[in-house]
């Protein structure tokens, strides 16, 4: 009975907020930054934002905001060189409730018009 409840409870949640039979919920946490220069800092935010508008416009899948992502990152040790852990991308997607999360690097190489970015 407290099943049923709780399961009723979760489809009514759903339903308010309008995630049901949308598309599939992605969220994108902030690239790692491979570069020894923090100068390049500011290309993970940026990069971060324009996959989920690129995204989004595709209509294939819900983008979720920064301001649900960040805060849902509390407390997960930092991401390392190949992401984050999958124990902590778990946590991120049940925190969130979201079917896929997106994480990545990038390194910036070279200077000026020689620089090159690998994603």
């Amino acid at each position: 009975m407290i099943t049923l409840i709780a399961a009723i409870l979760v489809f009514n949640e759903r339903q308010t907020r309008g995630f049901l039979g949308a598309n599939p919920a992605l969220a994108i946490v902030d690239f790692t930054n491979l570069s020894q220069d923090r100068q390049h800092d500011w290309i993970a935010p940026v990069l971060g934002e324009e996959l989920a508008a690129e995204l989004a416009m595709g209509g294939s899948v819900h983008t979720l905001p920064g301001e649900l992502v960040h805060p849902a990152q509390a407390g997960l040790p930092a991401p390392t060189t190949g992401g984050y852990a999958r124990d902590s991308l778990a946590m991120l997607r049940k925190r969130l409730d979201a079917d896929y999360v997106l994480s990545g690097s990038y390194l910036v190489s070279g200077t000026g018009a020689d620089s090159s970015l690998r994603l």
